[in-house]
């Protein structure tokens, strides 16, 4: 990509693999894709929540076409204000349920006693 050329950012993804298949995909196609975070997260993996997912990078005048080539609409008027969906707010809702609750099971602990320490 030129420096003097503008970018904008194509799409978010919260995973590794799939951001260089999304990336993949647009160089494909002929369109330069740049994740401009791989290195970074690809090391500290935990950090992606952190620094809002991997940004694929095309440039300003490719946009109309990457966003068809990945198969996303634009942006609506709700995501545009940052507020989450409601099928996103309840699995956000439902892990932190979990994760509160502590609804995994605990994990079994065996004790195996030497013949000699049994008691009588």
């Amino acid at each position: 990509m030129n420096d003097e050329s503008p970018v904008a950012v194509a799409a978010i993804s919260y995973s590794l693999p799939e951001t260089m298949v999304i990336a993949s995909k647009l160089r494909a196609y002929g369109i330069e894709a740049v994740v401009p975070d791989w290195h970074l997260l690809n090391c500290n993996p935990n950090l992606t929540t952190a620094l809002g997912g991997l940004r694929i990078w095309v440039p300003q005048s490719d946009l109309a076409e990457a966003l068809e080539i990945i198969g996303e609409a634009p942006p609506d008027e709700e995501k545009r204000n940052g507020r989450l969906s409601k099928s996103r707010s309840r699995h956000f809702m439902a892990a932190i349920a979990v994760w509160l609750l502590g609804l995994c099971p605990p994990a079994r602990v065996r004790i195996s006693l030497h013949k000699s320490a049994r008691p009588r």
